[in-house]
């Protein structure tokens, strides 16, 4: 897309001064002691210019319509702008209203969403980082307001906990639709410029539910036993593969637990891998029970890498490679994780929240100067509470267009701070 153009104006200051580019834009970083951090990875024939991934945070920036907006754009570019090397734009809705999980939702299910999805790729391409877009349908566990008067659709007519609804359980021809859905997000998504798709196999999401016996207790051939349950998944990896093509990258994010055993995970991901899938994400959680993952328990009282150990189990299974997350706030530790052959990529997210240049000041030499995220859960209650995501640490998270480039005084000032909050 040419700068300048109707379609590019929206974002053209993306390309204009106030968020010039990286000098080293699209280039290795200079290497400080992160041999294997620093290090450009690989997930199908994609090469990206490190192995940290930003990995797929709602922040309901979208518009009402599901499009990507202008703060979203903004958002995402400085990410990029600050050194990741694969960014996963947050889940995407492949079938509205039912999919959409909460509102300012992002959706990729209809044509005239497009041109959004063009720009956000060509700002971040910009400063040099790959791009992917998470592919994504709630399932029960959507926001049943985001999506009145319809009901939550499920492959079983089961509540989440804490719901009075009872989602619909999906027919036989509701799933076929909905597997023709993720494959024609996915080639949309190719089509306007991602690198990559993921597939939301995790966190309590449709996919998920149709994998543990907690929320699916169908008779059919989606229903019982572990190979009908993983079917519908499957048909999806398929569909999206057929639609994309053998050699464009497709990615799916999996629960390690969540309603079902490690044990039972460890061969999803390798039926994952027989279908053709480039990479595996390895979370944990939402469909109880899990062994350590409480929704009680607050991140601030949990270890650094606490996943760590999943991503590892998983990558003993799979020949291909594997993305751990789970609190993980040190360049040393992450190393460590590489070092170790544990996972072969490290997802950081709140960090990449309350400090979007934390990859430029590690590659620097400069950690010390990272802003830290303290793990207070105000970016992930916001989102609980309908709000646009924002950071207590970092005042410009949402507002970079008016704050990110914020520069020291030309001149000295008097200045008063009342209150520390």
């Amino acid at each position: 897309m040419k700068v300048g153009s109707q379609a590019g104006l929206l974002f053209s200051e993306l390309f204009h001064g106030r968020m010039a580019p990286l000098d080293n834009r699209g280039g290795n970083m200079a290497q400080t002691g992160f041999s294997r951090l620093l290090a450009s990875g690989q997930i199908g024939n994609l090469t990206m210019r490190n192995r940290i991934v930003m990995p797929p945070m709602v922040t309901q920036y979208a518009t009402d319509t599901g499009a990507v907006s202008e703060r979203m754009a903004r958002y995402y570019a400085e990410r990029a702008k600050g050194g990741v090397g694969l960014v996963i734009v947050e889940a995407a809705s492949v079938y509205s209203p039912t999919g959409k999980a909460w509102h300012g939702g992002l959706c990729l299910d209809r044509e005239n969403l497009v041109p959004g999805h063009s720009r956000l790729t060509e700002a971040v391409h910009y400063y040099g980082a790959k791009i992917a877009v998470q592919l994504h349908h709630g399932g029960r566990q959507v926001n049943p307001a985001a999506i009145a008067p319809q009901l939550p659709v499920a492959p079983s007519p089961i509540g989440r906990r804490g719901s009075p609804f009872v989602p619909r359980e999906l027919t036989i021809d509701d799933i076929q639709e909905l597997v023709e859905s993720f494959a024609a997000a996915a080639e949309r998504a190719k089509r306007v410029g991602y690198d990559a798709v993921e597939l939301h196999g995790a966190h309590g999401y449709l996919l998920h539910q149709f994998l543990s016996e907690k929320t699916n207790q169908r008779t059919d051939e989606y229903g019982g036993s572990l190979e009908n349950r993983v079917r519908f998944p499957l048909q999806v990896i398929q569909a999206v593969r057929k639609a994309v093509g053998d050699d464009y990258p497709v990615l799916i994010r999996m629960s390690a637990e969540g309603g079902y055993t490690f044990e039972e995970a460890q061969v999803f991901a390798q039926t994952w891998e027989k279908a053709g899938v480039n990479a595996i994400h390895v979370s944990v959680g939402g469909i109880t029970p899990t062994s350590n993952a409480s929704p009680e328990e607050s991140p601030s009282a949990r270890t650094q890498g606490w996943l760590v150990h999943y991503a590892e189990g998983i990558k003993q299974k799979v020949n291909v490679p594997v993305i751990t997350v789970g609190e993980i706030r040190d360049a040393e530790f992450a190393e460590g994780v590489l070092e170790a052959d544990k996972a072969d990529f490290i997802a950081l997210g709140r960090p990449l929240l309350a400090d979007p240049e934390w990859v430029v000041k590690v590659s620097q030499g400069r950690s010390e100067d990272i802003r830290r995220c303290i793990r207070c859960e105000h970016c992930r209650n916001a989102m609980d509470n309908g709000i646009p995501t924002s950071c207590t640490v970092n005042p410009t998270l949402g507002r970079e267009a008016d704050l990110a480039d914020l520069r020291p005084s030309l001149t000295f000032k008097k200045v008063l701070v009342v209150g520390g909050g």
